[in-house]
């Protein structure tokens, strides 16, 4: 796993924060040990655009087994008065192509599928989109965890679990949907839904998020297709 092959504080903390919470490379070299406003909100306050500027809930993104050790790191960071999460400087932020550089090597040092930090933010979409449709549709959820959707996707990873699903249905929708997860094991889709995940990204629009980094959608359109047409056939 890549985060198990790091080498610094600063490699665990970037790779932990894009693949996990979708931070761009220069929104984690601008973090500030503040920038944990609460136990629960991330707020990423320099980014590429005025409009990507937003708060991250990263309590509900960042599985468990890791909060310790961020939080760690965190108080770290603050007690001996760094400015900035990534330790290089302690008056200067990272430079973002050393940090993308570094990243990109650790990709490629580990064989993963990709090899550039950029990558690991669009897992975080395409993940979330699978995870949106384990929450709408109990169907899709079972044959997700089950192995019956793709043999390319690992349903038994604890991002699609029960429990990361509820989290990330409180990211969706609040404690309504958490809710409704908990009790009917489904949440009632609506048509601003992929707006909340385009906000995550720090995207302008959704439209963005659908051009660029959903790149999985296909497969679950053709998923939906496939079983409409078993509706249809009687198969």
């Amino acid at each position: 796993m890549v985060l198990d092959a790091t080498t610094s504080d600063n490699q665990w903390l970037s790779v932990l924060l894009s693949y996990y919470c979708g931070l761009r490379c220069e929104e984690i070299c601008y973090l500030t040990p503040n920038s944990f406003e609460t136990d629960y909100r991330l707020v990423i306050s320099r980014s590429k655009l005025t409009s990507s500027r937003r708060s991250v809930p990263w309590k509900l993104l960042i599985p468990e087994e890791y909060q310790d050790c961020m939080q760690d790191i965190v108080s770290s960071r603050l007690a001996t008065g760094s400015m900035y999460l990534l330790r290089e400087n302690m008056q200067r932020p990272m430079p973002t192509w050393k940090l993308s550089k570094q990243i990109g090597r650790l990709l490629v040092r580990c064989n993963s599928s990709v090899r550039k930090m950029h990558g690991l933010r669009h897992g975080f979409a395409s993940w979330n989109l699978f995870r949106y449709f384990m929450l709408v549709d109990n169907q899709f959820r079972r044959d997700v965890q089950t192995g019956r959707f793709m043999s390319d996707i690992v349903g038994r990873h604890p991002l699609f679990g029960d429990r990361s699903l509820a989290n990330f249905s409180e990211v969706i929708g609040g404690a309504p949907w958490r809710y409704s997860f908990k009790v009917n094991g489904e949440c009632v889709s609506c048509a601003t839904d992929f707006i909340i995940l385009s906000k995550l990204l720090g995207h302008a629009n959704r439209f963005t998020t659908l051009e660029h980094y959903c790149n999985s959608l296909g497969w679950v359109v053709h998923y939906f297709l496939l079983r409409r047409e078993a509706i249809i056939t009687g198969e």
